[in-house]
């Protein structure tokens, strides 16, 4: 998984290096410097995109809001989203 992929090329070297497969991507917030990598990562495929419920990120597949619970399939972790809406 990764968290606010701002550019897809590091990520993708990293997964290489390491022999990784993305499974699953985080976003935090709308700006650039935190989706702008979403694309490429998920280009033709089926990654999930787990994310706050905002129209200004497109790519979000898993909407998510303040209190809401969801586990991830590849972890054995059970998150609970805070909403901290200071930032933007």
């Amino acid at each position: 998984m990764v968290v606010d992929p701002g550019e897809a090329a590091p990520v993708q070297e990293f997964l290489r290096l390491q022999q990784l497969q993305l499974r699953a991507v985080l976003v935090t917030h709308h700006h650039f410097d935190h989706t702008d990598g979403i694309a490429a990562l998920t280009v033709n495929s089926n990654l999930p995109v787990y994310g706050p419920h905002n129209p200004k990120i497109s790519s979000i597949t898993h909407p998510l809001a303040d209190g809401d619970e969801f586990q991830l399939d590849f972890m054995p972790l059970n998150l609970r989203v805070i909403s901290v809406p200071g930032h933007t």
